[in-house]
Parts: structure tokens; sequence; C-alpha cells
């Protein structure tokens, strides 16, 4: 037996990604990439392929092409998956209660709670919320510790500062963790003066790097998708090289997220349908590298509402058909806030895009067919058929909280809404206390992070 699995394709032909990866090439040829940092242009000064003037490096065009045909030939074959990895993070600054439906300011206690019930559900990520109720030039080395004691997969944000990233990085090696850094890109094309001394800081005991741009067409970057693609690619691929030649023993990576700036608001248009299309022209671009496109649970909805449920759905199930497996910040709301039943009603969204990517069971075996026809015209029905209950459980989706009850079954059942059957689930969920270290290594964690205490909190 085998499948028919529905996909979707961009028109989108070779010659327009060719003219992508020129035009990025000569954007660091004629524009170059901003450096704001004298330390690391004075590292690069000389080296082959490169032009210092003032703060901005050029990168000769040819360079830049041979290593993006470098990739593509290089980029490995990614064999068909139809999972979807959901994770969640985001550190929202707000919590939706999910009891009283409050916005409100979280808690360590709040923090503890979702970890626990993301670790429960197998999800992962960075922490959801930042509790508001740490000293602030403490929390990044607070949410490192509380990560790594209370759950399997979970981590910490990122690292703003060398003193921070000193005690991160002493409990990475307490508790057996790899220290990697991301350096981010400020379009238009410039690198994060402050986050590019942090990861130089650490050249040597570094793990790995991955460079990130995230520019917003209309806003940091052109509007229309030649340019501003163009530009994404030139800032991510500058980025990549200088790491490149700055860390020659670290392993480096790279991607690139186009946010959609809505000009109406005044804010990034999470969830919009510009959102969807960038997404899906990225998958494209990334793909051509080997690299493993991810897309987000976007929404500008206010709480898990119809806009939420429109606006997730759409951009989950565009991305899915269109090759991405790897969908982040689960229950986060505008950016701005973290909401548990979001989450689980996210979950929800992926189990049914992922049904909806297992496509089609397709057996064309004639004698099947006629046998199974015949049987079910005698019994006048294929309800209880042996190929019927053979299948009810891979072909027919059953989801914990979506109802498919018509309003009549429901009559006088007592049924609640499905905000009221998440509430319900979360109310009678069993949390036992997880602890994913040995108390030897707590009791270091603890020690670091008295120390961090003591000299953060002066």
């Amino acid at each position: 037996m085998r499948r028919i699995i529905p996909r979707i394709a961009l028109d989108l032909a070779e010659a327009d990604l060719e003219f992508i990866e020129s035009t990025a090439a000569r954007i660091l040829e004629e524009v170059g990439l901003e450096v704001p940092l004298s330390q690391a242009r004075e590292e690069l000064q000389g080296m082959p392929g490169l032009r210092l003037r003032g703060d901005r490096v050029h990168f000769a065009a040819d360079g830049t092409l041979a290593l993006l045909g470098s990739l593509r030939r290089s980029a490995p074959s990614v064999p068909p998956d139809v999972h979807l990895h959901v994770s969640t993070g985001g550190g929202a600054l707000r919590i939706l209660d999910h009891e009283t439906g409050e916005l409100r300011l979280p808690t360590t206690g709040d923090l503890l709670f979702i970890l626990r019930v993301c670790d429960r559900l197998g999800l992962g990520g960075d922490p959801p919320v930042i509790p508001a109720d740490i000293p602030t030039p403490l929390r990044e080395v607070a949410l490192y510790r509380l990560a790594w004691i209370h759950t399997r997969t979970f981590t910490g944000r990122d690292i703003s500062s060398v003193l921070v990233g000193e005690y991160v990085y002493e409990m990475a090696q307490a508790a057996g963790k790899p220290f990697r850094l991301p350096l981010y890109l400020i379009s238009p094309l410039r690198i994060n003066a402050e986050n590019l001394d942090v990861v130089l800081h650490f050249a040597n005991r570094l793990d790995g790097v991955s460079v990130h741009t995230m520019p917003m067409p209309g806003a940091t970057a052109p509007l229309l998708a030649p340019a501003y693609l163009s530009q994404a690619l030139a800032e991510t691929i500058g980025g990549y090289q200088i790491m490149r030649r700055l860390l020659p023993r670290v392993k480096v990576s790279f991607g690139l997220k186009a946010l959609a700036f809505d000009p109406y608001a005044g804010v990034i248009g999470c969830g919009s349908p510009e959102s969807l299309l960038q997404g899906q022209i990225e998958v494209a671009l990334l793909q051509r590298y080997g690299l493993t496109p991810g897309h987000f649970f976007w929404s500008m909805a206010g709480s898990a509402d119809a806009q939420a449920a429109a606006e997730r759905m759409a951009g989950v199930l565009m991305g899915a058909l269109a090759g991405v497996r790897h969908f982040g910040v689960a229950g986060r709301l505008q950016g701005e806030a973290f909401s548990l039943v979001q989450l689980l009603i996210d979950l929800e969204i992926a189990a049914y895009v992922e049904r909806v990517l297992r496509g089609h069971a397709w057996e064309d075996q004639l004698a099947h067919i006629l046998a199974e026809v015949q049987a079910g015209v005698e019994t006048d029905s294929f309800l209880g058929s042996e190929a019927t209950v053979a299948h009810y459980r891979s072909e027919v989706l059953q989801q914990p909280f979506f109802s498919r009850r018509t309003l009549s079954q429901r009559a006088g059942r007592n049924e609640p809404d499905l905000h009221g059957r998440i509430r319900q689930w979360l109310a009678q969920l069993d949390l036992p206390r997880s602890e994913y270290q040995p108390p030897e290594v707590r009791a270091e964690l603890d020690r670091i992070y008295r120390h961090a205490e003591a000299h953060l909190c002066v």
C-alpha cells in the first residue's frame, strides 16, 4: 500500500532563485555589511575576498556566489516526513490566565507549571514566559537553571552580556549541556554589536553559532519579494562568512525569516496573508541550501478566538504542504502574551495538519476492492467490515479537544465548549514534580545561581 500525499509548490523558477543569489552577492560587494566592532574589523582586515571601508565589510561577489554554490551542491537530501515538530517559547512578558482569562504578569510559579505541562506533552523550546518576580539582571541565568532542572528539552533565552554568559556557560558545563550562541543581523545590513561582542568573547568555548536575520519588508527591507529576499540572503550569508572567518573551528549555521510589517497598524503583522506568503517563498530559498525551514504559530489575535484559529490554521497548513515540518512559539499570542489554552488548540491544529500530510491510503488491488464491495452490499454497511476496522485509526483522526458531534447530539449533555474542555483537562492534569538533574548537579546549579544573584542584583 502506498500513500497519495498532498503538496503545494510556488510558481517560482530556477532563474528566480539564481537572480536572488546574484543580487545578494552584488549587495554584499557594493553596499557591504556593517560590522560595528573594531576588534572584529581588525581581525578581518587583509583577509582575501574582503574589503573594508569604514565600519563596513565588502565581499567579493564571486566568493559569495561560490559559497552559495557549494552549499547547494552539499545540501543533504531530506527523507519524506509527515510528522510535525512543535515547540513553544518566545519569552512572552504577559500571560493569559487559563482559569480567569485575565491578562497579567507571569510569575515563576506560572513558568514552572507551563514547563511541566509542556514536558508532559513532549514539547520543548525556550521559556514561554519571562517571570516578572525575578529581578531583570538575573532573569537570563534563572531561565536556564529552571529549564535544565525541571524539563528534558527546554533551554533558556538569548544571552545579552558577557557577564550573564559566564554564569550560563558554567551551568552548561555542570549540567552537561551544549553552549551555543546566536548572531543576529539588524536590518538593513548591520551586525548586532553587543551580540557579536558576546560571541567573540566565548570564541574558544562555543559548540556552535547560528546566524539569523529577520527583516521587515516595507520597513527594514524593500517591500517586494525579489528585493527583500536578496537583502535577507545578503545579511545572513554575509554574517555566515564573517563567523566562519572569525571562528574557523566553530560549527556555524544560518537562517532567515521575513517579518510581515502592517503599515496600517504599525506593527509586525503576525498571521497576515503577507506573512503566510513570505513564509512560503522562504521555504523555496532555504531548502535550496539543505536547510530545514521553520515557521511559527502566528496570529495577531488577542485571545484564543476565531481570528487566532483562522490565521494559525492557514499558516501551519500552507507551510506544511510546502515542506515545513518545524513550527515554533505554540501558545504565543500577538508576540506579547502566552496562553495555555491556545497552546493546546495549536496542538489540535498540528494534529489536524499532520493527518492531512499523511494523505490517502492507496491500495489498488482489484480483488480486494471487489471482495470488500461485495461484502458491503450483502450487509448494507461497511462500518463493521474487516478492511474498514483495520484502517479506522490511521485514516480517521480522533482529537482530544475538537468535537465533531452535531448540535442535536450535544443537546442535553451539558458539554462545555472548546475552552471549557481544555480548562477541565488542565484542572485534572496530574503533574508530579519533575527534576531531571541528579542531586549533585542541582546543588552545583544552585551554587552558581546564588553566585550570579549576589553579583547581578547589587
